[in-house]
């Protein structure tokens, strides 16, 4: 079973995602990037993959293929493989060669040490399914992943923060926001950071998802005192674009 993870993140889209949003694409890549790295445990078990314990998230640089990865997770325990990861909120259909390639320079840069590699795509149909490499490239559908946990586990944060984004149904992300947002930082499960991550990337979901939406109304759905609230946590929003 695997225990120990180096996981290299690398966002390959140019252009933001077009999910669930009223007018125009969401942004959708960096933010996740952002839940993963301050929650890494977070995407083992999406996966289906045994906690690797207590793991950090650093960048790395592929020299060989002159592009920076967005992340690296390795776990205290050197003895594990290490796990290539690629996160897809749009369709490329040479995503399966580009992990794999990053697979081998990653193995061959750490002594030959056995290698995963995990594509994250945000909806099946953004799976390209080319062969032979899904035989050997790990894809994980996150919006079954999601529906799965929460499924398991009703009132998990990290099922509430991508609410404003897999969300068919408007009505609903608007009607719960009361409720998901609050418990995304009084949840015992998130610490302070990981909180803080989840209750900032929810809100700017949110906004970007109702963006006709005037700011004394987000505040009303947010459950939030005042607009003044509303306004300094966007500007605390903006500082960390």
């Amino acid at each position: 079973m695997i225990k120990d993870h180096f996981v290299c993140f690398y966002l390959v889209s140019s252009e933001p995602s077009r999910l669930n949003s009223r007018k125009g694409p969401m942004h959708t890549d960096k933010e996740t990037y952002q839940i993963f790295r301050q929650c890494p445990q977070l995407l083992f078990e999406l996966a289906e993959i045994d906690d690797p314990g207590k793991c950090s998230m650093e960048a790395v640089t592929v020299k060989s293929l002159q592009r920076s990865m967005d992340g690296l997770v390795r776990s205290e325990d050197a003895d594990q493989p290490l796990n290539i990861i690629e996160i897809q909120f749009q369709r490329a259909e040479n995503i399966y060669n580009r992990i794999v390639v990053e697979m081998a320079l990653v193995q061959e840069a750490n002594d030959m040490r056995s290698v995963r590699g995990i594509i994250f795509f945000a909806s099946r149909s953004l799976d390209p399914t080319v062969a032979p490499w899904t035989t050997c490239v790990q894809a994980v559908m996150l919006d079954e992943a999601l529906a799965r946990r929460e499924a398991a586990l009703p009132d998990d944060p990290f099922v509430a923060v991508f609410k404003p984004v897999f969300e068919s149904d408007d009505s609903k992300p608007e009607k719960e926001a009361a409720t998901h947002y609050p418990h995304l930082r009084i949840s015992d499960q998130p610490n302070i950071d990981q909180a803080e991550t989840l209750q900032m990337e929810f809100l700017g979901w949110f906004l970007e998802r109702f963006r006709d939406r005037s700011h004394k109304e987000i505040a009303m759905r947010l459950d939030l005192p005042d607009i003044e609230t509303l306004q300094r946590k966007v500007a605390e929003l903006q500082q960390s674009e």
